[in-house]
């Protein structure tokens, strides 16, 4: 039998004293379309997304003499979720953003009766890069490549004083900054460090990273002191 181990919520399936038990299957990243037809009556597809992924893993108790303790910690730490970032220990420089657990209506008489469950973690549909989770600095004319998967929607903090013209490709952004401000792609907003929402200082489409090449640049009649991003490239 095979065991692993994996990392959620800040701690490993190990610290709540349960093992991984088999082979995890991992999801597919399946496209969502919507089908639409023009005057002639030819039918077309339009890629309008992509599917959640759902990984089920089967969790076994490694001491049954502490298992009432491990049963409560196991559900404190499936539930009270503070990081969702999913870890695996044989694909470790990648993690999944989980969206939801769900637990089965059997959890708890399981676990007490055979010492074993079953989780089915609800994810995004595309793994990440933990290094790419610390921003980098880049300078006005950088090329950063996107190897990923799909378009990617970065995050961009801007340090500075005055306004502010960002170039990505094609796109241009004209931005108003005071001392800092981040353009967050992902969840449409722009923002301060203290959370304070500055969309009313952004006009423009919010940057993409495009599949290979992407040169980024900026102009300023201010001063730009600090310019830094996380691509979160999506991979396969």
């Amino acid at each position: 039998m095979k065991y692993g181990t994996l990392w959620f919520n800040d701690r490993s399936n190990r610290d709540v004293g349960v093992k991984v038990k088999g082979i995890i299957n991992y999801p597919l990243v399946i496209p969502i379309y919507s089908t639409y037809e023009v005057a002639d009556g030819t039918s077309y597809r339009r890629l309008i997304g992509y599917q959640e992924g759902s990984i089920p893993v089967t969790f076994n108790v490694m001491d049954k003499k502490y298992l009432r303790k491990i049963v409560s910690d196991l559900n404190d730490w499936l539930v009270n979720i503070k990081d969702n970032k999913l870890i695996f220990g044989e694909d470790k420089e990648f993690y999944y953003i989980v969206k939801t657990v769900e637990l089965d209506s059997e959890f708890n008489r399981t676990l007490l009766e055979l010492g074993e469950c079953q989780v089915t973690f609800i994810v995004e549909p595309f793994r990440r890069k933990l290094n790419e989770l610390n921003p980098i600095p880049i300078t006005s004319g950088r090329i950063i490549h996107n190897d990923g998967a799909v378009t990617a929607k970065p995050i961009i903090r801007i340090e500075g004083e005055g306004y502010v013209v960002l170039n990505v490709n094609e796109q241009q952004i004209k931005v108003n900054v005071s001392k800092h401000l981040t353009i967050d792609t992902e969840r449409q907003l722009c923002y301060r460090d203290d959370g304070t929402y500055q969309n009313t200082n952004i006009s423009g489409k919010y940057p993409l990273l495009e599949k290979g090449e992407n040169k980024i640049t900026w102009t300023t009649k201010g001063t730009v002191d600090k310019v830094t991003i996380m691509t979160n490239r999506r991979y396969f």
